[in-house]
């Protein structure tokens, strides 16, 4: 048995001077793009501003702000006699205020809120053991 022949090569065609297609010339490149408009940003609404709260948190002196003053009402002997320790001494707790005044609990702290409140003196430290008072 004989092998078929092998196929035959495409035949080449001799270069020539005319082509049956003519070449398109290349394409003129594009402008460069313009930049868009710059816009004006666009912000959130405006919000109103913010306030501190008018009260220090509980237990503590808000050394910033000093207490509005109230209305001053005449000193008892007991105040006077704070004052007067406390220019000498510098600070007061409520227990020394008792021994100094011989005055109650109740009302050795109802006296050191009032010169709080008129803003002659103000307490440092929190609400509870360990506060003490000093000239404002």
């Amino acid at each position: 048995m004989t092998s078929p022949p092998p196929p035959a090569a495409p035949e080449e065609l001799p270069p020539s001077d005319e082509s049956p297609v003519a070449e398109e010339p290349p394409p003129e490149p594009e402008p460069p793009l313009e930049p868009p408009p710059l816009l004006p940003p666009i912000l959130p609404p405006a919000l109103p501003p913010i306030t501190p709260p008018s009260l220090p948190p509980m237990g503590y002196s808000s050394p910033a702000s000093p207490a509005p003053a109230a209305p001053s009402a005449p000193l008892n002997p007991r105040q006077e006699k704070l004052l007067g320790y406390l220019k000498k001494k510098g600070r007061i707790t409520r227990v020394e205020y008792v021994k100094l005044t011989g005055a109650s609990v109740p009302t050795a702290a109802r006296d050191l809120k009032e010169l709080t409140d008129q803003g002659l003196i103000k307490g440092i430290g929190p609400l509870a053991k360990g506060r003490y008072y000093v000239l404002a």
